[in-house]
């Protein structure tokens, strides 16, 4: 599957903490206890997936970005992102709707 296939979404059990005067979030995975501190982009980013689709995590992420970060320098962002996010656990695709049941 690549990276525009499927829906991503939040893994299940992550714990968000805003920290909007700092600009930014602090995340938490309790099965392997870590802390991962967000910028905007990538608070952003993880926040759109929702269950949604590449495309919508897409024009989402674009409308808020562009400008001034052009939409091709903006799609790679949000792919590498996500792309360490799924490293990290923190972003998962579920195979298919059934697996939702």
């Amino acid at each position: 599957m690549n990276y525009r296939d499927g829906c991503y979404r939040k893994a299940k059990g992550l714990r968000l903490r805003p920290v909007p005067e700092l600009k930014a979030c602090c995340v938490f995975t309790p099965w392997e206890p870590r802390l991962y501190w967000l910028n905007l982009n990538a608070w952003l980013a993880l926040e759109l997936c929702d269950g949604a689709t590449w495309t919508s995590i897409e024009v989402g992420y674009l409308d808020a970005t562009c400008p001034p970060m052009l939409p091709r320098r903006a799609r790679a962002q949000l792919r590498a992102t996500l792309e360490d996010f799924m490293a990290a656990g923190l972003v998962e695709r579920p195979e298919s709707p059934a697996q939702e049941l």
